[in-house]
């Protein structure tokens, strides 16, 4: 980006540069051209100073081109007129060419400039999903933790996500889920890792509702 801006910044004092020193050529806009660039650099160049100098070159451009502002214009437009009146005129040709040049580079930075901005926005906003990731994902470990810890028969680390993921969209109806049929997020565990059935339907429905009553008083 910074070499940009100094290519940039270079060949709008080119430009500028030989305005200056042709200025006597253009006595319509000779006006224009009263800024002495005289110690001016790229690398050093402000923005505000930058901005003057374009103005005036853009005004001096406008003249020679015969529009009412160059720096509206297309590039590729300019590039067209150029050529049709300025075939034979090298000097005032190149001059206006690297003009244009100067105007692609500025759009170049300005382009990159707002990638960058982008990116940045990108950046935080990513940061925030991850924040909120880890910060749901230690939920469902606390949360999970206390249900084992509790004995209850049920996917704890499902049961957690499942109501998050329901909180998001609806918080008071996902709390009523939660605390009166908390099977509805992961169910009742009735059998065990062999398949056999360790839970009647009776004593799974009683599971439900001890497990409810239980993360009642969690405040999940």
């Amino acid at each position: 980006m910074e070499k940009i801006k100094i290519d940039r910044n270079k060949m709008l004092l080119k430009v500028y540069q030989s305005l200056y020193t042709h200025r006597d050529l253009l006595p319509d806009v000779a006006h224009a051209l009263a800024l002495d660039p005289t110690g001016f650099e790229p690398q050093t160049l402000e923005e505000a100073t930058a901005l003057h100098l374009e103005q005036n070159c853009g005004r001096v451009a406008s003249y020679l081109l015969g529009t009412q502002n160059v720096l509206d214009e297309d590039e590729l437009d300019l590039i067209k007129v150029i050529q049709v009146h300025y075939k034979d005129q090298e000097f005032w040709r190149d001059l206006l060419y690297d003009f244009v040049e100067y105007l692609i580079l500025k759009e170049k930075c300005a382009i990159i400039e707002e990638e960058k901005v982008l990116l940045e926005e990108s950046k935080e906003t990513m940061l925030e999903i991850f924040q909120m990731e880890h910060v749901e994902k230690e939920i469902i470990k606390t949360f999970a933790e206390k249900i084992k810890k509790a004995g209850f028969r049920v996917n704890a680390e499902k049961l957690i996500a499942n109501y998050l993921k329901m909180r998001k969209q609806d918080a008071k109806q996902a709390w009523s889920v939660l605390t009166t049929n908390p099977a509805f997020f992961s169910p009742i565990i009735v059998k065990d890792e062999m398949g056999v059935v360790r839970l009647s339907k009776e004593a799974a429905m009683d599971e439900n509702k001890k497990l409810a009553k239980f993360l009642k008083g969690l405040k999940v």
